[in-house]
């Protein structure tokens, strides 16, 4: 065994003492789909039954990207703040306002609580991704300047999460540019690694989302143009590859601007458009087929309720299982 695996099994049972406990479901069940935006329901953050596309509204307000904290909380961006929504009641309260925040736009949070903001406007223009404390709204600078500098405040951006514990951002690239490069951030050290560079904008133009798989992989959903495509960026290796559009409706076009994704399994997931609401994604798409169109609406972000973590041993193990991943794959 080597060393670094052995290091990452020594932490892995560590955490069999530290991990933290949580409250079980009350109104999210796991594989139901969450979204930003107007539909139906109302305005604000919406519930959607994954089979039947049925709406129920979490709770009434204006929010932008948000995050799934375990069943019973979600974290998300309104007016420039970040507030704290209990799903079981639909209140919500400020968590971080003001202090170093210009234009906050993304918003992710790990398995730790730990919860992280990005901000191209703060810090004087340089940028900068946050880690917030949700117990006193603490705005602490994980990283600033660099690759964050001098970008554009009303692109698409979004952060996300792996289950290493990373943070994905989707950077909009310099002002007057589309962007879309994908960079990789250290949640501990803020060292920042770039997994996808597309100067020419060749795939980059108009990439709006983010989603993470179950095994890290990374999806960038792309709604520009008539463009639908989305790229799939490995998790291990880093591979890039074009793995489909999304399944319309003969009467909706196929261009879906404002679109973000989540994965659900190897390949498949949901998407939500400004303009179209809610579709079934699937990276071997059957272009024009009849009720793909999952549930109408004006949806911005769009997550997956997704499991617990069970038990600290789970984590270990799914460390574990990255670790072996990315052996075999040196081993090629």
């Amino acid at each position: 065994m080597g060393l670094g695996l052995h290091y990452l099994l020594t932490i892995g049972i560590g955490l069999l003492a530290l991990w933290p406990s949580r409250v079980p479901a009350v109104t999210l069940a796991e594989g139901e789909v969450i979204v930003s935006g107007s539909g139906a329901a109302g305005t604000g953050l919406l519930r959607i039954d994954p089979v039947t596309g049925a709406q129920t509204l979490i709770a009434p307000g204006s929010f932008g990207d948000f995050s799934l904290l375990g069943r019973d909380t979600i974290y998300a961006l309104s007016d420039g703040a970040v507030v704290a929504v209990d799903t079981a009641t639909g209140s919500f309260h400020v968590v971080s306002s003001g202090g170093a925040f210009v234009s906050p736009s993304g918003i992710a949070g790990d398995d730790f609580g730990r919860l992280f903001v990005s901000d191209y406007g703060a810090q004087g223009g340089d940028g900068a991704i946050f880690e917030i404390d949700p117990s006193t709204g603490a705005q602490t600078v994980l990283t600033s300047g660099g690759f964050l500098a001098s970008n554009t405040l009303d692109s698409g951006t979004d952060l996300e999460v792996t289950p290493a514990g990373d943070l994905i951002l989707l950077d909009p690239g310099p002002i007057g540019t589309h962007g879309g490069d994908v960079w990789r951030i250290d949640a501990n050290s803020g060292a920042s690694t770039s997994l996808f560079d597309d100067p020419l904008e060749l795939f980059a133009i108009g990439t709006t989302g983010l989603g993470i798989a179950a095994n890290g992989d990374i999806y960038v959903s792309n709604g520009m143009f008539f463009n639908t495509d989305v790229l799939k960026i490995d998790g291990i290796t880093r591979d890039t590859t074009t793995v489909g559009g999304i399944t319309v409706l003969a009467t909706v076009p196929f261009d879906l601007p404002g679109t973000d994704i989540a994965i659900l399994g190897e390949g498949t997931g949901f998407m939500s458009s400004e303009t179209h609401g809610l579709y079934r994604w699937d990276m071997n798409p059957v272009g024009d087929a009849t009720g793909a169109g999952l549930s109408a609406g004006t949806f911005n972000e769009v997550k997956l309720v997704v499991p617990e973590p069970a038990t600290a041993a789970s984590c270990a193990l799914g460390l574990l299982a990255l670790a072996l991943r990315a052996r075999s794959s040196r081993r090629r």
